[in-house]
């Protein structure tokens, strides 16, 4: 059951590894960004962008197409930062 939020803003969970990374640029960003909701907020506009615009690689529609499916479970692998299916 969705529970609506009292601040309007909901949490998600990522990786420990991932959230170091985030750090991390955040940190070579210049000031661009000050927090970790920053970038995965334009990370986010940015790949819905994508999507909107049908700028997908051949890789990222395949691994969409087979998500929406649910032949797959979505796995991000931190060291190499690929999408593995």
């Amino acid at each position: 059951m969705k529970v609506k939020s009292q601040d309007g803003f909901i949490r998600v969970t990522i990786p420990d590894e991932l959230a170091r990374k985030i750090d991390e640029f955040i940190k070579e960003s210049g000031g661009l960004y000050t927090s970790r909701a920053e970038v995965v907020r334009a990370a986010l506009r940015l790949f819905f962008e994508k999507v909107e615009k049908s700028e997908l690689t051949p890789e990222e529609e395949e691994f969409i197409r087979k998500a929406k499916e649910g032949k797959i479970k979505p796995d991000f692998e931190i060291e190499t930062n690929e999408i593995k299916f």
